[in-house]
């Protein structure tokens, strides 16, 4: 996995009336206001929720589910082997089977080594659900930002067509874990990909400002994303109507199009 836990606990989706619009310059850099990850913000994040620890229980079972944080290269490879046996198990057998001691089998560490750095299976998959975000959000920034003076309809099926490779995955992970996994559902809510990429996406719509006939750019970016993410994750949910996923991305790219364009 490209991104290591110490690299995932300070990112948080923005909200959307929050959000600043930000230029080419300001989202191509490395230091992505979407993948600013540094160690001196995530000390800044523990430091916030431990401080309110003692405040309320769910306070408390928030801090408790923060890893400790790797930053040496090989306890970022021991996180690393953690979380890709989380997810093989996840995939594979269920969230149920997805015990510490069996991640710690499949992984190839004692069962000491994992709660070195989570101290309970919730963190661990908590972490994983953070870690696919982060990972599949990248690839869909670059496209946008190599796209920018790209005419909509012709950059449209390949995004469309990256967003559903990527989401394949992640929404099969995510599917697995139950409803009663109250704070990794809750983790999953706040930070989902077209959350994460608003100010990407936001600043790809603008720049084809002369394209998009709808009125304000910040609806446009909504409604666009919401309607993306949700026929994908219907159409990976329940493909009963028989659409290839061809059939889908072109169906669907053709109905975002004259959305923005009409």
């Amino acid at each position: 996995m490209a991104a290591g836990v110490s690299e995932l606990r300070k990112v948080k989706a923005p909200r959307f009336a929050d959000a600043v619009p930000l230029s080419v310059a300001d989202i191509s850099h490395a230091t992505d206001v979407e993948t600013t990850l540094h160690d001196t913000g995530v000390e800044t994040t523990k430091s916030r929720v431990k401080a309110k620890v003692g405040k309320s229980n769910q306070e408390i079972e928030t801090a408790a589910l923060l890893p400790k944080i790797p930053k040496q290269p090989r306890a970022r490879f021991t996180v690393e082997c953690i979380l890709q046996a989380a997810e093989s198990i996840i995939l594979t057998k269920g969230y149920e089977y997805a015990t510490t001691n069996h991640i710690a089998q499949v992984a190839g560490v004692s069962i000491g080594t994992v709660y070195q750095y989570f101290p309970r299976k919730e963190a661990i998959v908590a972490a994983l659900v953070e870690t696919l975000v982060v990972n599949n959000s990248e690839p869909v920034r670059k496209f946008m930002l190599t796209a920018m003076h790209r005419p909509l309809a012709d950059c449209m099926v390949e995004l469309i067509r990256l967003v559903l490779q990527l989401r394949k995955k992640s929404v099969f992970v995510v599917r697995r874990i139950p409803r009663d996994a109250a704070q990794v559902c809750q983790d999953s809510e706040q930070l989902r990909p077209e959350m994460f990429l608003y100010s990407t996406t936001y600043l790809f719509f603008s720049n084809h400002r002369d394209e998009i006939k709808v009125a304000d750019i910040e609806t446009a970016t909504h409604v666009s994303t919401y309607l993306c993410v949700g026929v994908i994750d219907a159409h990976l949910e329940d493909p009963a109507p028989k659409l290839t996923d061809e059939q889908m991305i072109d169906s669907l790219s053709s109905a975002i199009i004259k959305y923005l364009t009409a």
